[in-house]
C-alpha cells in the first residue's frame, strides 16, 4: 500500500484515460486512503481471502498454492543436502582439529558463507547447463516419484522434479556452511567433556561415542541453525528461482512487484512471516525432543 508504483498506470499502459482510470481505481478499492486498505486486508486475511490479483485476475490464495508448494519442495531439497554435508564435515572436523581435514572443510565453509547466491547461481548454470550440457535448469522439467517395494505394494515416498539439482546445490551453499561452522563448534565443546573422556578411558568404540552420545547432545545448537536458515530459505528462495526460473512463490513476488501486483506481494510476504512463526514453533519442540531436561524445565 504504501509501495511506491502505480498498478492503475502499469494496467493501462500508454493509453490511461482518466474517466476509466477513476473506475478502474474505484472497483479494486485503491480510490480509499491507505489505513482502511489495510484494515480491508487485515480482516479479509483473517478469513484466509487474500483479495485478487491486479493482473493474473485469479484469487491470490490460488496463485500462493500453486507456487508455495515448489519452494518448498527446492527448501526441501536444499536443506537436506545441506544437513548432510554440513553435519558430516562439522564432526569430522572436530574429531580431527588442526588437521588437513579440519582445515579444508572450515576453509570450504568460508568460501561457501562468503560466496553470493545470485552469483553461485549463474555460474553453476553456465558451467553445467551452458557448456557442459549435463543438466537443465530452467523451469521445473519432468516430475518424478520415488517409489520402494513395500509387502507386494509399491509406497510413492518422494515426489521430485528433475532440474532441481542446480538451484538446490545454489539455496544449500550458505546454510550448509554455517552447519558445518556450528556443528564443529558444538562437538568440540562436547568431545572435552568428561562423559566423553570416562567413555574413552573404558575403551568404547570412538565412533559410537561420537554418533550416540557426542552427537545427540550438541544437536540443540544444530537444531536453531537448522531451524532459523530452513525458514530463510523458505523466505529468501528469490534470487535462486529467478536465477533458474524455478516457478516458486520467490519468482511470484518478484514478478508481482515489477508489476506493482500488490495483493500478491502481501499475499506471499504473510505468508513468509507465518513460516517464520512455524519454523520457530518446531525447532521449540525439537528441543524438547532432543533434551528431555528442557520438558521438565
Amino acid at each position: 500500500m504504501v509501495v511506491p508504483g502505480d498498478p492503475i498506470r502499469v494496467m493501462m499502459g500508454q493509453r490511461e484515460d482518466p474517466v476509466a482510470r477513476q473506475q478502474l481505481e474505484k472497483k479494486l478499492g485503491l480510490d480509499k486512503p491507505a489505513w482502511q486498505r489495510y484494515l480491508i486486508f487485515a480482516g479479509n486475511s483473517l478469513k484466509g481471502d487474500f483479495g485478487r490479483s491486479y493482473v493474473q485476475k485469479r484469487e491470490v490464495r490460488e496463485i500462493i498454492n500453486n507456487s508455495f508448494w515448489k519452494t518448498v519442495h527446492l527448501s526441501v531439497a536444499a536443506m537436506t543436502l545441506a544437513i548432510i554435508l554440513g553435519v558430516g564435515a562439522g564432526i569430522l572436523s572436530a574429531v580431527k582439529p588442526n588437521t588437513w581435514i579440519d582445515y579444508s572443510s572450515m576453509g570450504l565453509a568460508l568460501i561457501g558463507v562468503s560466496m553470493p547466491v545470485f552469483w553461485l547461481g549463474l555460474m553453476l548454470y553456465l558451467v553445467f547447463t551452458v557448456n557442459l550440457g549435463w543438466v537443465e535448469a530452467t523451469g521445473t522439467g519432468k516430475a518424478y516419484w520415488v517409489t520402494i517395494p513395500w509387502m507386494g505394494k509399491e509406497l510413492k515416498l518422494v515426489y521430485w522434479y528433475q532440474n532441481i539439482i542446480l538451484p538446490a546445490i545454489t539455496l544449500s551453499t550458505v546454510p550448509m556452511a554455517i552447519i558445518a561452522r556450528m556443528t564443529r563448534s558444538s562437538m568440540l565443546e562436547v568431545l572435552n567433556l568428561d562423559y566423553v573422556r570416562t567413555a574413552r578411558a573404558k575403551g568404547l568404540n570412538f565412533t559410537h561415542i561420537v554418533m550416540r552420545h557426542a552427537l545427540k547432545n550438541a544437536m540443540i545448537p544444530i537444531i536453531t541453525v537448522v531451524g532459523t536458515n530452513f525458514a530463510s530459505l523458505l523466505a529468501g528462495a528469490v534470487l535462486t528461482e529467478t536465477v533458474f526460473s524455478w516457478p516458486g512463490l520467490g519468482q511470484e513476488i518478484v514478478f508481482a512487484i515489477l508489476q506493482r501486483d500488490f495483493p500478491v506481494v502481501m499475499g506471499g510476504t504473510l505468508l513468509f512471516a507465518l513460516n517464520f512463526v512455524l519454523v520457530n514453533l518446531v525447532v521449540d519442540v525439537l528441543y524438547a525432543w532432543v533434551d528431555p531436561r528442557i520438558r521438565q524445565d
